[in-house]
């Protein structure tokens, strides 16, 4: 397939936010098949048009509203949206202002509405001129960290001392974040070799400060022409992630339940982690599964796979217990919208109440899944406090048999149950992660 121009980068990056807006999907879904088919630098020009404009689209959206007499209809979103790109370009990337301009104009055709070819040439001009003589405003909280009101209420709420790192956090560019697979080489070893591989680059590799394995690369890049990619040398995994399977500590001959295993990231790292592991990974997204048993081959790696509702234990579990459980539990995500910035256009505070009731599900039932003496590795890659330490201190209030093992360690946050990075934090993404073990004298096997 020939290469796409820079007019079909742009066209293609209208689509993705409009389907992320309307349609609920994510720019990890659609991105990547589209991309394959790109060449580097267009790959490049459409994640940086996407993820930036969704990173800063509630202060694209403020400014847009001050240069609107009306604003555009609901079916008009991927106008609305082509003028955020548009914005973004000119105020975050050097593309020259008529380069910008020309191109935005052209797209109404491309999308059957040339009637607006009139109202993106003018806003766009209407956007410069602004720009150059009297800045258009963006004061307001949620314009200037580009958050959704109901969110910024909620973190400055739950971390008032801490709020305003959060928020210019969340709006940072993430690094690329390795995780050496230890069966093949050490990160000692690799670390040479990756430098080498990038002595003609920008990028600057350094060990990362959390994860035993990690690897950090300042700057993003094809992780296929990587050393040792298809080898299985290495997985993608940032390194907050990474201290799941490290909290697990898997044992020898241990039999360990990865549940919500998608996209397989802790899966593989736990078989990494330990000799004659047996792990059982479950997600009840089959596409998403998929994904776990692509990594598995590519690492060379053996786990039981399932799709299938973890909650649901009738419907998967035989009745053997598990030594340990690692339950990385559907959250908001707001502690990893530097990584995917999107989550602000998607999550509704409609959502949380749901999540937290789904997180206290999977931990009900799945605790009678584990053998006594054996521990539940709780995570999120959240910041709320409902989903992280409330959520644990309302199951240990309820669960006679559970107790916590507090967690010592340097990183993070000590909470009143568990500990919580930020995001941020010692370069990594924000996780939480609690440990919870099974007392061998009460309640029921």
């Amino acid at each position: 397939m020939a290469e796409s121009t820079s007019a079909d980068v742009r066209l293609t990056a209208v689509r993705a936010l409009t389907s992320v807006v309307r349609d609920g999907k994510s720019l990890g879904e659609l991105l990547p098949t589209v991309q394959e088919a790109m060449g580097s630098r267009e790959s490049a020009l459409l994640q940086e048009l996407t993820f930036g404009t969704a990173r800063w689209c509630y202060r694209l959206d403020s400014q847009l509203q001050q240069l609107q007499k009306k604003p555009l209809r609901n079916k008009d979103s991927d106008i609305k949206i082509a003028l955020w790109l548009a914005m973004y370009e000119i105020e975050f990337m050097r593309t020259p202002d008529y380069a910008v301009v020309n191109s935005y104009v052209a797209l109404p055709k491309k999308l059957r509405k040339i009637w607006a070819k009139g109202l993106v040439n003018a806003t766009l001009r209407e956007f410069i001129r602004r720009r150059q003589d009297n800045p258009v405003s963006d004061q307001s909280l949620s314009a200037r960290y580009s958050l959704p009101q109901w969110l910024l209420e909620q973190i400055k709420k739950d971390w008032p001392a801490r709020s305003e790192e959060i928020f210019n956090a969340g709006n940072s560019r993430p690094p690329l974040v390795l995780r050496v697979n230890n069966r093949h080489l050490s990160r000692d070893q690799y670390l040479p070799e990756l430098q080498a591989a990038l002595a003609e680059t920008e990028i600057q590799t350094t060990v990362g400060e959390l994860g035993r394995q990690s690897v950090v690369l300042d700057k993003s890049t094809r992780v296929t022409d990587l050393p040792g990619y298809e080898a299985g040398w290495f997985s993608v995994q940032d390194s907050a992630a990474q201290l799941a399977a490290e909290l697990v500590d898997p044992q020898p001959a241990e039999r360990i339940l990865d549940a919500c295993a998608a996209p397989g990231g802790k899966t593989c790292h736990l078989l990494e982690s330990g000799e004659l592991v047996e792990v059982l990974a479950i997600d009840n997204n089959a596409r998403r599964l998929q994904r776990v048993e692509d990594n598995l081959q590519r690492l060379n790696l053996q786990a039981k796979c399932f799709c299938v509702d973890a909650s649901d234990t009738d419907q998967w579990w035989d009745k053997n217990q598990f030594d340990a459980i690692l339950l990385d539990a559907p959250c908001s995500a707001i502690g990893v919208l530097r990584r995917h910035p999107e989550i602000r256009l998607l999550r509704q505070p409609s959502d949380i109440q749901p999540l937290i009731a789904a997180q206290s599900r999977l931990l009900c039932s799945l605790w009678k899944t584990l053998k006594p003496g054996g521990r539940l590795i709780y995570a999120t890659c959240s910041v709320l406090k409902s989903e992280n330490e409330a959520q644990i201190e309302r199951f240990l209030a309820n669960t006679d048999d559970a107790a916590e093992r507090p967690i010592e360690a340097q990183w993070g946050i000590p909470c009143k149950f568990g500990r919580q990075i930020l995001p941020g934090q010692h370069g990594a993404d924000g996780f939480y992660y609690a440990i919870l073990v099974k007392n061998r004298h009460k309640g029921s096997a």
